[in-house]
């Protein structure tokens, strides 16, 4: 069965909470990455600018996945990375929660 072909429809297949989580990171690039692009690869939105890949975002029922994460190195860390060192997960994801526990 084929995936989505857009990030609206993946976001649109979602339940509330990874929809609303979804839409708050794609305002987030759209705003701080000017002319970034969205598709659907390997059946997930994917941010590129020109021909570069900057993230991949997968939604899930309890996270967010960020795909691929570059390595942090701490003289090239700028403040606003400093958010997902205690959500990477591996080399190189990251993963935060869509909620808090009940």
């Amino acid at each position: 069965m084929p995936g989505p072909t857009t990030v609206d429809a993946y976001a649109a297949a979602l339940s509330d909470q990874p929809r609303d989580a979804l839409d708050t990171i794609r305002r987030l690039i759209a705003t701080h990455v000017s002319g970034v692009q969205q598709s659907i690869r390997y059946q997930m939105p994917v941010f590129t600018f020109g021909c570069i890949y900057l993230v991949y975002v997968g939604a899930w029922k309890h996270h967010i996945g960020l795909y691929p994460i570059p390595a942090l190195r701490s003289s090239v860390r700028r403040p606003s990375e400093t958010w997902r060192l205690p959500h990477r997960s591996g080399q190189p994801t990251c993963t935060r929660r869509v909620r808090r526990p009940s």
